[in-house]
């Protein structure tokens, strides 16, 4: 195999539904690549870029925090007042010895909802400082604009 073979393979796109192949090309923000053959989907690229993105989940991070301080339902019958939080509602199975069922309501609606929002954080942060230096040690972290060598976000503003 010649070198220049592994490049044109490395540009190719093969069609999923069809086989056919297909050059690689960048396309702009919300164009689509399809297939000249079957008309399929070969690849696509977001509306958004890095910074929106950064945005977003920065915004669903703040919802989820808030969403899951107050509560999800709050009863007031005769000036009785009750309240139940997802958090209040997981303690309750606990105090009730239901705790694999406390575990994956906390799992599947705390846990992985959060790790699932700091990864996609910690991810775009580090894109758009494009510095892939460990984004987990914090002398490196691009969470904070000028704190890793390099960075081109620059040092933080006084």
């Amino acid at each position: 195999m010649r070198a220049n073979d592994k490049d044109m393979s490395e540009n190719l796109v093969a069609c999923a539904e069809c086989d056919a192949l297909h050059r690689w090309r960048p396309l702009a923000p919300g164009e689509r690549a399809r297939c000249i053959r079957c008309g399929a989907l070969l690849y696509r690229r977001s509306r958004l870029s890095c910074d929106q993105m950064l945005a977003l989940v920065s915004g669903a991070l703040l919802v989820f925090l808030l969403a899951n301080a107050f509560p999800i339902v709050d009863l007031e019958v005769q000036g009785i007042r009750n309240g139940a939080s997802l958090i209040g509602s997981i303690l309750a199975l606990i105090e009730q010895d239901r705790l694999l069922v406390a575990l994956l309501v906390f799992a599947t609606t705390v846990l992985f909802p959060l790790v699932d929002l700091l990864t996609m954080f910690a991810l775009f942060a580090t894109l758009k400082c494009s510095c892939w230096a460990p984004w987990w040690r914090w002398s490196n972290c691009p969470i904070w604009p000028g704190s890793c060598p390099g960075c081109p976000c620059g040092p933080l503003a006084p």
